[in-house]
């Protein structure tokens, strides 16, 4: 069975892993090492997939494992419907996460069979695994929301910057689009701030529903999105965009800056686009607004 420095290490590596990815690896890898396991699995009660590690293996998605276990369940291998066994081997089981929320389950094959310690530092393993992975997510929220417009649930500023300047520094060619919508003040003005939020986020699911898996579409602020396309793809969502929006009267400008033709930094890009964007903007209104324009 495992020393108690073994385990401590074991703790030591978990204790320091900030994303889910990385725990899942770890944990499994560290599972396999401690208890001497042939194969490690993690079901994920929250996404519904179960990860498996095999020695001299790479994890791996697997198909889901079924658990109706409680805490901890110790046995042979035809005792549980996992979808991997092998024969009656023996086996571990247990829960991650407190019982009012379990996060998954953690679970050992084919290892050398648990004495009374044995069992207790798998349980005190899966417990110290279980807040980790609780922490891991907390961390995951909490950087999804700093990265989250609240009311749209798009990507806000400072997640459209970083992920542009990703894509600038790879060099890769790339559209911003910048989009503002329409006649906004008089939406407020006419429907409430409620019905102009409710502008806002229509337009966000149709940003979202126009693109492409690669493309990326944000909220800057006020009535402000972002689309940044690789290849042909920024005109083709936004026309798809804007035939949506035409059924809820909706309309929007937007100015296009190509990387690099238009620009390689984050500031000649949006100043470009910025530009453009008015020039349609003026174009919409028929009249000059270029003493308005933001620099």
């Amino acid at each position: 069975m495992p020393s108690v420095t073994t385990i401590e290490r074991a703790y030591q590596r978990l204790s320091s892993q900030t994303t889910f990815g990385d725990f899942v690896t770890t944990l499994l890898q560290v599972g396999s090492e401690v208890f001497q396991a042939q194969v490690t699995a993690f079901a994920d009660a929250v996404r519904g997939d179960t990860w498996r590690f095999e020695v001299m293996d790479s994890v791996r998605i697997d198909r889901p494992m079924r658990v109706s276990a409680g805490a901890l369940r110790y046995g042979y291998g035809d005792d549980l419907n996992a979808p991997f066994l092998d024969g009656p081997k023996p086996y571990a089981l247990a829960a991650l996460g407190r019982s009012s929320q379990r996060l998954g389950w953690f679970y050992l094959y084919d290892m050398p069979e648990f004495d009374d310690v044995g069992r207790e530092r798998f349980e005190s393993f899966a417990l110290f695994a279980g807040a980790v992975l609780e922490n891991v997510r907390l961390l995951e929220a909490a950087q999804r929301a700093a990265l989250t417009d609240a009311l749209t649930n798009l990507p806000n500023r400072r997640a459209i910057e970083e992920h542009l300047y990703e894509l600038i520094k790879k060099r890769e060619p790339v559209t911003l689009v910048l989009i503002d919508v329409n006649n906004f003040k008089e939406i407020n003005d006419t429907l409430g701030h409620d019905g102009g939020d409710k502008a806002l986020i229509d337009i966000a699911n149709a940003l979202t529903s126009s693109k492409r898996r690669d493309d990326f579409v944000g909220r800057l602020g006020g009535d402000e999105f972002v689309a940044i396309c690789s290849g042909d793809g920024a005109h083709p969502l936004i026309e798809r965009a804007r035939k949506i929006l035409a059924e809820r009267d909706i309309s929007f400008s937007a100015g296009f800056a190509k990387c690099p033709e238009d620009g390689e930094s984050l500031k000649a890009l949006y100043t470009s686009a910025d530009s453009n964007m008015y020039d349609e903007k003026d174009a919409f209104h028929g009249k000059d607004r270029a003493g308005n324009r933001r620099h």
